[in-house]
């Protein structure tokens, strides 16, 4: 006579209270594979090894926290991520991070609705007082510390400190009082000026901080999002920077972390991909950018959706899976590299 194969709901319970007896409560969201964890890790001695393939969202979500911090005490820090790296499971805080870019990012994101008509309906004042109110935000936080676009360690970024210039410049053009509108243009060439002032490398490319004389990705967003003009001598010369720093046969990369080859620290990050072929197009190199926006595009998986990263020399897909801001460079890259 076989054995009665318990309820999943039974099932559940009984992983439930498995973990609550090593002391990690779980949430009814979690599933199984959060209790499974925590059970193979009481098996295993704290100097010893486990090897588990678990869901993304054990590296953040809310529900797997416990787990998390369950296997941090118990092992420290010789948490294994993917491909061998090695990582602590506590997300990257990114809830707890201060980026000051987003004032000027919404700026640039919902300016344009004034100049369409089809959203005639948001053209309002409350739209022109949300537009008005990230303006002075941006300004107020321009230049102090905060966690940039990569949500790393805080620090006076330069790309935070010009997407506000950006957004300034974007206000200016749809606001209707042509005295306020040239106050913010003012404004945001002061922010420009400061920071070439403290972050203009001496080969004339921006550089990611002022102590730090390096160049990044995201300062490639300045030319391309109007904080200077296309034509401006520093956007030719950050991409030039970018592209001899940055890239490895046709892969781009978000920025230096140390000596080791760019594709030993993190994964080709495949919005720079697409970033490099935006401003390519923009410096009039065509043929260039179309061939870095085919590049990045072969990138995809199967379903042709776009991860974080891509591991050129494993050819995998690397980090959050899909991942939206890559999506959304790409679109925009195929907008504008169209014949």
């Amino acid at each position: 006579m076989s054995a009665t194969r318990p309820s999943t709901a039974t099932h559940g319970r009984r992983l439930q209270a498995a973990a609550l007896k090593a002391g990690v409560r779980l949430s009814g969201m979690a599933s199984s594979w959060a209790a499974f964890t925590v059970r193979c890790g009481q098996l295993v001695r704290p100097e010893g090894r486990l090897g588990l393939v678990v869901p993304g969202g054990a590296a953040v979500d809310d529900y797997a926290g416990p787990v998390r911090r369950y296997l941090a005490e118990r092992f420290g820090a010789r948490v294994v991520a993917s491909a061998g790296t090695i990582a602590q499971m506590h997300g990257n805080a990114a809830a707890r991070h201060r980026q000051n870019d987003v004032f000027g990012e919404m700026a640039l994101a919902l300016a344009p609705l004034f100049l369409d008509d089809r959203f005639a309906g948001d053209q309002n004042p409350a739209t022109l007082d949300l537009l008005l109110r990230l303006a002075d935000k941006a300004v107020e936080v321009a230049g102090t510390p905060d966690a940039g676009i990569w949500e790393i360690e805080a620090r006076a970024w330069s790309h935070s400190k010009l997407t506000a210039a950006s957004g300034l410049r974007a206000i200016a053009a749809v606001h209707p009082s042509a005295g306020k509108g040239a106050e913010w243009v003012t404004l945001a060439d002061a922010i420009v000026t400061d920071t070439a002032t403290h972050a203009l490398h001496p080969d004339g490319y921006w550089q990611r901080t002022p102590e730090d004389p390096a160049v990044d990705a995201a300062l490639l967003f300045a030319g391309l999002r109007g904080a200077v003009p296309a034509d401006d001598p520093r956007t030719s010369a950050t991409l030039r920077a970018y592209l001899r720093d940055l890239t490895v046969d046709g892969y781009a990369y978000r920025f230096r972390h140390d000596e080791r080859p760019l594709g030993e620290a993190e994964g080709a990050f495949l919005l720079c991909g697409f970033l490099t072929a935006l401003s390519l197009q923009q410096q009039g190199e065509f043929l260039e950018a179309r061939g870095w926006y085919e590049r990045t595009r072969a990138a995809c998986g199967p379903a042709e959706l776009f991860s974080e990263e891509y591991d050129i020399t494993q050819h995998q897909m690397r980090g959050n899976l899909p991942q939206a801001f890559v999506h959304a460079l790409m679109i925009e890259a195929s907008s504008r590299l169209a014949p």
